[in-house]
């Protein structure tokens, strides 16, 4: 949108979780100097998916990568809770794809296998946006770099 600027916060990794024991696991490429194994596209395809509602940005993203790469989930179950999605996928109920930074974030009794998927568009741009005609005060500025510096913290596993 014309109307607006934006000014990047951070990157981040977006994620496929996969249960331990899983068989997915065995397919995962690592490579050095990377930070999570690759999995391939096809190899999501036939799999039970737990997925967040419509509205929610990390659907969005989601369906586009499905959409563009042909994956075809088995089963998708809605829920909204990002964080009630990891705890089932740790539980083995399936797979989900996940912002790296509430994999970061989430505390959950058992562990979940996280993997970067080899397609395009993978890493996530987290903006804070406004309107371009406006003027940004400054207690906004001190606001955007406290997030940008938070993102990074929560990134670099320091929180």
């Amino acid at each position: 949108d014309r109307t607006m600027e934006a000014r990047e916060l951070f990157q981040e990794e977006f994620l496929v979780a996969v249960p331990q024991g899983h068989p997915l696991n065995s397919r995962a490429v690592f490579v050095q100097g990377q930070a999570y194994g690759i999995l391939q596209p096809e190899d999501l395809d036939g799999q039970v998916f737990l997925v967040t509602t419509p509205d929610q940005s990390t659907r969005a993203l989601q369906d586009r990568i499905f959409q563009e790469q042909g994956i075809r989930p088995r089963q998708t179950i809605v829920i909204r809770s990002i964080e009630l999605i990891l705890q089932l996928v740790a539980e083995g109920v399936g797979l989900c794809m996940v912002r790296e930074a509430y994999t970061r974030t989430f505390r959950y009794s058992k562990a979940v296998n996280l993997y970067q998927l080899d397609v395009p568009g993978h890493r996530r741009r987290v903006l804070a946006a406004y309107h371009a005609r406006e003027r940004v005060p400054q207690y906004m500025e001190g606001m955007v770099e406290l997030l940008r510096q938070r993102g990074r913290e929560i990134l670099s596993g320091q929180l």
